[in-house]
């Protein structure tokens, strides 16, 4: 690569600005700052130690068994979560012992419960339906005493058979 005169003097001249730069850089750079602490003295307790023959009082062999065993049973089984008591505590009756995880239960209460509320209203509608019923049987009644009474003279036998076959109806609805 060849340079001309002018192209030469800008080269050297930024190569003078870097070098000038990087020599400014360092003669102005900050001592690193050494930092010396001064270390506390441990505190320090001693105690004058004398040789001693130490004897056991006794020394016993043996098995410990407990006084009672207990058999357990649960009323429902399930995931142990927690245990309230620990060997050789003492318990009286009727105190938790252990805690079981119950999500299960109550999934199962709560479908039972939602059962249950969707029987009610069965038995709701049910009891209304019947009603309705009892009234038309009422109806259907006063319809063929109605027609009874006209006899042949306004009303046809056909209108009564239709009146008498409606109140068979209405009390079949009302037996179910």
């Amino acid at each position: 690569m060849r340079f001309d005169g002018k192209s030469a003097t800008i080269f050297v001249a930024i190569l003078l600005v870097i070098v000038s730069l990087v020599a400014f850089l360092l003669a102005t750079r900050p001592e690193p700052v050494s930092e010396t602490r001064e270390i506390q003295p441990a505190r320090v307790e001693t105690v004058t130690v004398s040789a001693t023959t130490l004897k056991p009082l006794r020394l016993f062999h043996g098995r410990v068994e407990p006084r009672f065993r207990s058999l357990l049973h649960f009323e429902v089984e399930g995931r142990v979560t927690e245990i309230h008591v620990v060997a050789g505590d003492r318990v009286s009756q009727g105190a938790v012992l252990v805690s079981i995880d119950d999500a299960d239960y109550r999934d199962q209460l709560t479908e039972a419960e939602l059962a249950l509320e969707q029987e009610k209203r069965s038995f709701e509608r049910d009891r209304a339906l019947l009603e309705v019923a009892r009234e038309n049987s009422v109806l259907a009644q006063r319809e063929v005493d109605r027609l009874s009474r006209l006899g042949s003279k306004l009303a046809s036998e056909s209108a009564l058979d239709d009146a008498q076959q409606s109140k068979s109806q209405f009390r079949s609805e009302v037996l179910r």
